[in-house]
């Protein structure tokens, strides 16, 4: 059960009420005065991630979040750090901090972690929960979830920076087609093209996709 929508509620608007229903997506016990029916949209199509199918109605909390008009920011266009007690819009300037941090030091609480890189989609329902002092730990990224170990990181961090150093952007590490004009001006040939080949098993994966937007060249901070 994802209690992301909890907490947040909680944290937001306090204890959400309970009943004799269930949540459709949570779970959670849950009066039966919201319906699915008017607090779902017609073009919501993660249906799949419901809890409870055969329930008609939803939770305050479930109930709060998809409602345009109540007052709280719309968290689908966030990355977030989600913990029990406190909730943040995780800024790109900071992730590759603190998931370095976190994979050295452990989380200090549970928590769901949510990139969101089409501001569009409510990721957050389909996030895992990451548990207190975990080194490894899974972030959800768009619709993938990214898990990560600080020796798997390392090894792909140390890949990305060094080609990024030569010169190579990141479209063309991610797709593994380094440009020949880029591998003539530096040199290192053999070098770049190993590189790439120690990527390859990542490619097209979260883990690379998360480490390379956490990566922020000079180009895209000006």
């Amino acid at each position: 059960m994802n209690s992301s929508l909890y907490w947040l509620f909680c944290q937001s608007v306090g204890d959400p009420p309970k009943g004799s229903g269930l949540c459709y997506l949570c779970g959670m016990s849950c009066l039966e005065q919201h319906t699915v029916a008017k607090g779902l949209a017609d073009t919501f199509n993660s249906h799949y991630l419901a809890s409870v199918p055969s329930s008609s109605f939803l939770c305050a909390a479930c109930q709060w979040y998809f409602d345009s008009q109540a007052l709280h920011p719309e968290f689908r266009k966030m990355s977030l750090v989600i913990t029990p007690t406190s909730w943040r819009n995780w800024q790109r300037e900071t992730m590759k901090q603190d998931i370095c941090s976190w994979l050295q030091h452990g989380l200090q609480d549970q928590a769901y972690l949510v990139v969101s890189l089409s501001k569009k989609k409510h990721i957050l329902l389909q996030a895992p929960l990451n548990v207190t002092g975990s080194r490894l730990f899974s972030i959800q990224i768009e619709e993938q979830v990214a898990h990560f170990s600080l020796a798997d990181w390392r090894y792909i961090d140390e890949r990305l920076m060094r080609l990024l150093a030569l010169g190579h952007g990141k479209g063309e590490i991610l797709s593994g087609t380094l440009h020949t004009s880029q591998l003539r001006k530096h040199g290192q040939i053999g070098e770049a093209l190993a590189l790439s080949a120690q990527l390859a098993p990542w490619r097209s994966s979260a883990q690379l996709e998360l480490l390379s937007y956490v990566t922020i060249v000079e180009k895209e901070s000006k």
